[in-house]
Order: structure tokens, then C-alpha cells, then sequence
């Protein structure tokens, strides 16, 4: 529990932080239950089984730092969900 709370602390802090990676992304969306599904190419998805919703994006490459339009798009997310 430790981990996810400060996760989210990370991914909602302000000013909006540059050097979050996918990999705590993915470590936050499944402590929020939601699974990784991998689409076509760097397309992925997360899929929360029982509500049903899906969170798009594409994965980052080479690096695995995010962009910031999609730490962006995960504050949205993040506030719509909690």
C-alpha cells in the first residue's frame, strides 16, 4: 500500500514531474486494479475488469521515461477515477 500511495503522490504532484517511467505507470494502474494489455506496436491499454474502464496510450520507447502529455492524461485519469 505504501508504494501505490506514493506513486500517486508522484503522478499528482504539481508542477507536473518529467521523469516518471512506464514502469511505475504500471506498477499504480495494478495496484488500482487494472491489468496491462498489450495492443499492436507500442499501443497498450489498462483494463480495469470490473469496471470495465481502459486507459490508452502508447508505450514510451526507446526511453521508458513518459511524456508529458501522458502524465497528463494519467493526472485526468487519476482524478476521474479516485
Amino acid at each position: 500500500m505504501v508504494k501505490k500511495e506514493k506513486l500517486l503522490e508522484r503522478f499528482l504532484s504539481k508542477p507536473l514531474r518529467r521523469n516518471l517511467t512506464f514502469r511505475e505507470l504500471v506498477t499504480l494502474f495494478q495496484g488500482l486494479g487494472y491489468e496491462l494489455i498489450n495492443k499492436e506496436g507500442s499501443r497498450v491499454a489498462f483494463w480495469n475488469k470490473t469496471t470495465g474502464d481502459i486507459f490508452d496510450m502508447h508505450q514510451p520507447h526507446p526511453d521508458d521515461t513518459l511524456k508529458f502529455y501522458v502524465v497528463k492524461k494519467v493526472q485526468d485519469k487519476l482524478k476521474n477515477i479516485l
